[in-house]
This record gives structure tokens, C-alpha cells and sequence, in this order.
């Protein structure tokens, strides 16, 4: 599943205003997902 890590933002959806101006947030977000 290495494609989910390289595009969290589509799992996240709401993240996909934080991926370009907290790329680092949206992993922590991701793992809540999981």
C-alpha cells in the first residue's frame, strides 16, 4: 500500500488543504485513518 502514503490526501479528503501547507500534519492525520 505504498501508493496510500504517497497520496494521503485522497484517503483524508479534508487534509487536502493542509497536504500543501502541512505535509507533515497530513501523515499524522493518516495514521488516525489506518
Amino acid at each position: 500500500m505504498t501508493a496510500s502514503s504517497t497520496r494521503p490526501v485522497l484517503h483524508g479528503g479534508r487534509v487536502e488543504g493542509l497536504d500543501p501547507a502541512g505535509l507533515p500534519m497530513v501523515r499524522e492525520i493518516d495514521s488516525q485513518n489506518l
